[in-house]
């Protein structure tokens, strides 16, 4: 099914007032006709896609999007094209693309389940150690700033803590205050790491899509040992480790590894 798009840009005395009519009249006109150059360009593409030519469907669409054009119909489609023309991945690429700016669309959907049905690597489930988990859980509910402003709070609370156990007057706030800094110095220790954590899982590279079937290895170099063997289409985590033209990813089940930089691109 094809989609229709809106890609339209709305751009805005006596004698000499006049011409300053006429010539914001004509700007506005040519800056009007300029405005659906893109929507024409959307649908030559769509005629294209319709008479099979998918490869020039493709370069037409990819077109708009190097022009900095998006909408989810643009990337619905390209995918579809990409999907009818036989390059799998980056069917899905452009799928996972169109779905973050329509998450609920029942078509885009649709698609892309189809589409990974056709990639179905089984992908052995590693055990997770119940910490490990308990910690990502904790990253993960809390945003960065949320964690940083209690790590803040905590280190404050220690640092008072510290000095009532200095200069306190009776052994029992001096007592009272080495705990306090003790327990509130151990939260803020805590609270650093996890918002260390949180840091950098908001601020992984992201997910990419692999392009072609390849293997992944444990190092940066094509001599390295295989970790496993990927499909087309199959969803990476990107790390923030690039190693020459190597990139490091990890797969759903946690196992990471490296791949080269050409191969994945980011959704």
């Amino acid at each position: 099914m094809m989609r229709k798009a809106d890609f339209s840009l709305q751009s805005h005395k006596n004698r000499k007032l006049c011409l300053l009519v006429i010539f914001l009249s004509s700007s506005l006109l040519v800056n009007t006709l300029s405005a659906q150059d893109p929507d024409r360009q959307f649908y030559t593409a769509n005629q294209s896609y319709e008479i099979g030519e998918y490869a020039v469907a493709i370069e037409q669409y990819e077109i708009l999007r190097s022009e900095d054009y998006h909408s989810a119909e643009l990337y619905y489609n390209l995918a579809n094209a990409y999907y009818r023309f036989g390059e799998l991945g980056k069917a899905i690429l452009n799928y996972e693309r169109a779905l973050r700016l329509a998450p609920e669309d029942e078509d885009i959907l649709h698609n892309l389940s189809l589409a990974k049905e056709e990639v179905d690597l089984k992908l052995d489930q590693l055990p997770t150690f119940f910490l490990t988990a308990w910690k990502r859980n904790l990253e993960d509910a809390i945003a960065t700033n949320v964690w940083t402003t209690l790590f803040l709070l905590f280190l404050w609370l220690t640092f008072g803590a510290l000095i009532l156990w200095q200069i306190g007057k009776k052994r029992s706030q001096r007592k009272w205050g080495f705990v306090a800094a003790l327990c509130l110095g151990i939260i803020a220790v805590a609270g650093f790491f996890l918002a260390s954590g949180s840091y950098q899982t908001e601020n992984e590279s992201g997910v990419a899509i692999v392009l072609e079937e390849i293997p992944m290895r444990k190092g940066a170099n094509a001599a390295s040992p295989e970790v496993i063997q990927l499909k087309e289409g199959i969803k990476v985590k990107l790390l923030k480790t690039v190693i020459q033209d190597w990139q490091k990813v990890r797969l759903s089940n946690g196992q990471e590894g490296w791949l080269p930089i050409e191969v994945v691109e980011k959704v």
